[in-house]
């Protein structure tokens, strides 16, 4: 039986089409997939990791999405009709996390939903370098709320000794359940970070907190 990943982005949700192109990208390999190949090989990795799926056809209309999304940007390659592939040359990290993410908006790196209040994630670059010097996915995060400007709410937080990333805005008209939300799933996946001043700081990233906020009813994101 394979060893169920506990640091696994996307344990216990159905799969978004960011994140179906977030595991091709991991795990696809240099050889040309055909898109039955890439959902086959999708759906073993993400049942495998504690993953589950919605009502039949959700997968491939997600791949879908995501496939379209990755030859726009040549992430992954089209190199034949009907296979893809890996671009022969790494992506820029912060390219690749933009795509997933969604495109900048009201001051961050990256705005999804509508709505009145937010929710928000920002950290500063120490903590995602040192992360990534470990060769870790996860960094010190603030999952936050705010029932007005998120912008104008992080510049509110106090002095920091570096310019912070404003990395993902929620707009929702549920920011308080969301962010309640958002905290029991980290909380239940252990990120909590008990010595940080405050109950918002978590070892996470943007694209989990996005994947977790996605599947609730308090994120309108559209088609």
């Amino acid at each position: 039986m394979p060893v169920v990943d506990q640091t696994y982005l996307y344990r216990g949700m159905p799969l978004s089409p960011a994140a179906c192109l977030d595991l091709l990208l991991q795990h696809a390999g240099d050889q040309p997939l055909t898109r039955g190949e890439i959902i086959r090989l999708l759906e073993r990795l993400h049942a495998e990791q504690g993953g589950i799926f919605k009502e039949p056809g959700h997968l491939l209309g997600a791949v879908k999405k995501a496939l379209r999304t990755g030859k726009a940007t040549g992430v992954p390659a089209n190199p034949r009709q009907g296979y893809y592939t890996r671009a022969s040359t790494a992506p820029d990290r912060d390219a690749v996390q933009e795509l997933v993410l969604g495109p900048p908006a009201d001051g961050f790196d990256a705005a999804v939903g509508k709505g009145g209040g937010s929710v928000y994630v920002w950290y500063l670059p120490a903590y995602r370098d040192r992360a990534r010097a470990a060769k870790s996915e996860h960094w010190e995060c603030k999952v936050g709320m705010s029932a007005y400007s998120a912008a104008r709410r992080v510049a509110e937080q106090g002095y920091v000794p570096e310019k912070p990333v404003c990395a993902l805005l929620l707009r929702t008209n549920h920011h308080r359940d969301l962010e309640r939300y958002l905290h029991s799933v980290l909380d239940g996946r252990g990120r909590r970070i008990a010595s940080a001043v405050g109950t918002e700081w978590f070892h996470t990233n943007p694209a989990e907190v996005l994947s977790i906020a996605r599947e609730t009813r308090w994120l309108d994101v559209g088609t």
